[in-house]
């Protein structure tokens, strides 16, 4: 699966269709080394789009929080879903020898953004369990 430059920028607001060019997703689709999240991601990319009508967000801060939910998606833990996301920024912590690096972890997953998408993912109750009412009516 790889993105199509105009595709891609039907999706997104107007207001930020300008910044998506195909060397832009040219490096999205080089900087997830990780082929089991690769295909996930582009996934998501594409599936929360939405989440950037609002203009309140930028672009790479989009990616970023993408990736992370993708790797949580995957049940991953916040520490460990932050590293594969910001793996230069957390050895920049662990060289500057700071020890409270799950704090920063969760703080990236408890941000507004990150929340945004993650809520994207989750099914509501009534449809996840559409086919068990259904079954319970038909029983009474």
């Amino acid at each position: 699966m790889s993105f199509e430059l105009e595709a891609v920028k039907k999706l997104l607001p107007k207001n930020q269709r300008n910044m998506i060019t195909q060397e832009f997703l040219d490096t999205i689709e080089n900087s997830m080394s990780n082929s089991l999240i690769a295909d996930q991601f582009k996934e998501n990319f594409i599936t929360y789009l939405n989440v950037l009508s609002t203009g309140k967000y930028k672009i790479e801060d989009y990616i970023n929080a993408v990736k992370f939910v993708s790797f949580k998606l995957l049940n991953y833990s916040n520490l460990d879903a932050y590293t594969a996301t910001f793996p230069e920024r957390y050895q920049r912590l662990r060289n500057e020898g700071q020890e409270q690096i799950d704090s920063f972890a969760s703080a990236y997953a408890k941000g507004k953004l990150v929340i945004q998408i993650y809520q994207q993912t989750l099914v509501p109750s009534y449809v996840l369990n559409a086919p068990l009412h259904q079954a319970a009516l038909n029983e009474l």
